[in-house]
């Protein structure tokens, strides 16, 4: 089983710490990561640059 990899800077990084909404990092899919919201769902994020660009709405909720 291949496991797949993505590379984040250290500010991108800072940005999944600093985020209140994110509890953990569950997985990478077609280089995106699967996180763990505080709410207990999973969703999918990316990055322009340092800030995260949410894949559903959920960054526009709060």
């Amino acid at each position: 089983m291949k496991s797949e990899q993505i590379c984040l800077t250290v500010d991108q990084i800072n940005a999944i710490k600093l985020d209140r909404r994110i509890v953990g990092v569950h997985s990478i899919f077609n280089n995106k990561l699967i996180v763990v919201c505080c709410d207990g769902l999973l969703r999918m994020i990316k990055f322009k640059g340092k800030q995260i660009e949410w894949l559903d709405s959920y960054g526009e909720q709060n």
